[in-house]
C-alpha cells in the first residue's frame, strides 16, 4: 500500500513540475518570437527595443526620448510607473477574458514575473526598472475581471 501512495505521489509531483516548465517553455517562445519582431516604434517615437525570458522573469526593453532633466521624475515614480503598469494588465486581461492562453495566463502558470525596463533612447541609460510578481498581476487581472462582470 505505501509503494501505491509514494508512486501516487511521485506522479502528482513528476505533473506538476511538467505543467510549470510547460508554461515556462511557452513564454520563452513567446519572448524569442518577440524579440524576432523588435524594434518596434511606438506611439512619440517609443520603441520596444527587446523581449527576455531569462530566470523566470519576462522582461519587455523600451527606450524613450527623455530629457536629463526628465530622468529623476521617473526615478521618484516608481510607484507609480508600477500602478500604471499594472492598470495596463488589467485592461488586457479584460480584453482577453475568455481566452485562457493569453500572456497573463502563461505569467502565472509558470509562477513568474514581469518586468518594465525604459531606457534613455539618446543614451541607453536605464532610467526605470519595474518588476510585476504573479501575485501582483493575479491580484489585478481578478479585480478588473470580476468588475466586468457585474
Amino acid at each position: 500500500m505505501k509503494t501505491k501512495q509514494f508512486i501516487s505521489l511521485a506522479i502528482v509531483c513528476l505533473m506538476a513540475m511538467t505543467l510549470g516548465s510547460c508554461a515556462e517553455v511557452e513564454l520563452l517562445t513567446f519572448a524569442k518570437n518577440m524579440n524576432k519582431k523588435c524594434p518596434v516604434k511606438m506611439a512619440n517615437g517609443n520603441e520596444m527595443t527587446s523581449v527576455e525570458f531569462e530566470d523566470n522573469t519576462l522582461t519587455f526593453c523600451y527606450t524613450q526620448d527623455i530629457a536629463d532633466e526628465d530622468i529623476a521624475d521617473f526615478e521618484g515614480n516608481k510607484d507609480l510607473l508600477k500602478r500604471t503598469m499594472l492598470a495596463g494588465i488589467g485592461i488586457a486581461k479584460s480584453k482577453n477574458k475568455d481566452n485562457d492562453d493569453d500572456l497573463l495566463d502563461m505569467i502565472i502558470k509558470a509562477n513568474a514575473s514581469l518586468r518594465c525596463v525604459i531606457k534613455q533612447k539618446s543614451s541607453d541609460k536605464e532610467v526605470a526598472s519595474i518588476e510585476l510578481t504573479k501575485e501582483d498581476i493575479e491580484e489585478v487581472a481578478d479585480t478588473i475581471v470580476d468588475m466586468l462582470n457585474t
